[in-house]
């Protein structure tokens, strides 16, 4: 009789052949896990940015930071005394930034490297006649505002339109007012129909220009991201957080009533692209047309 002292070459092989095979089924599990993961850490990030906004506003007579209507950007720069950390400006799920893709800041906005999971870089400096200086990199993040949540500058206050604007953190309904939220840019004024999404994931500007379906204007399309899935993160007025259906964006109430040329104009809850608005499965780009409908 002899020992047996090892394996065969078979049973190794069908031992490999099984660990292969559960690698195989687990790694998409853990890919799963990991992204989730990802984003309750950016849901943490939105907590983090309400309540920096919250304070700023109590300490300002409940309201938002002075800036004019044709900036979006201004959110990151009135709270920057409460924040320390870079890191809190950027989605977890965020790889390059803009200048890391090989911007170098020529052009138009369309120039920019467009994706789901790009960061955006916003500049130091500005020239006294306002044009971005490209040699001086500043912030880089993954979050955007609702940028009709400013306070705007006294003399653009008692402009026509200027009641479409959200000044003050003390709004009615908050819980259905998207302050900050996942985005593509700096910031984003969603407005009423045809402001759709982008025809492909990430590409949010340029639309019009091309003659593609989509945003005749960079102000939704910068929202429509599907970073966490079918879904993204959205901080509201009342400093909630949740996750949000893309479509789901489309019945948000993004800016507020005002009457402009004798007409009023708000935001349109029941637009072309809502259910009750009726839009179709044709409405969408090709890529939403699975997604849940709203």
């Amino acid at each position: 009789m002899h020992k047996r002292r090892g394996f065969t070459l078979i049973e190794l092989l069908v031992v490999i052949a099984i660990i292969a095979l559960l690698m195989a089924i687990l790694m998409p599990a853990l890919a799963k896990v990991r992204r989730q993961a990802k984003g309750v850490a950016c849901q943490a990030n939105l907590k983090q940015w309400g309540a920096m906004i919250s304070m700023y506003c109590n300490e300002n007579d409940g309201m938002f930071g002075l800036g004019a209507s044709g900036v979006n950007h201004k959110w990151k720069n009135w709270t920057r005394p409460y924040w320390k950390d870079p890191k809190v400006l950027r989605c977890p799920l965020n790889t390059k930034s803009w200048k890391e893709m090989g911007w170098t800041g020529g052009g138009s906005d369309n120039t920019v490297p467009q994706g789901i999971f790009y960061a955006w870089e916003d500049t130091k400096k500005l020239t006294p006649d306002k044009v971005a200086r490209f040699d001086e990199w500043g912030d880089i993040g993954g979050y955007g505002s609702n940028s009709w949540c400013i306070n705007l500058t006294p003399g653009e206050d008692a402009s026509e339109g200027s009641k479409k604007f959200f000044k003050t953190i003390n709004i009615g309904g908050g819980n259905n007012i998207p302050l900050i939220a996942d985005c593509a840019h700096v910031g984003g004024r969603p407005k009423n129909s045809p402001d759709g999404p982008p025809p492909s994931p990430g590409i949010w500007y340029g639309t019009a220009e091309t003659g593609q379906p989509g945003s005749t204007e960079p102000g939704m399309a910068r929202f429509s991201l599907n970073r966490h899935g079918d879904t993204t993160n959205v901080t509201f007025l009342d400093l909630s957080v949740r996750t949000v259906g893309l479509k789901e964006l489309w019945i948000l109430k993004w800016h507020g009533t005002d009457v402009i040329q004798g007409k009023i104009v708000t935001f349109d809850l029941c637009g072309s692209y809502t259910r009750c608005g009726g839009a179709t499965v044709d409405t969408w780009p090709q890529w939403m047309r699975s997604l849940k409908d709203y």
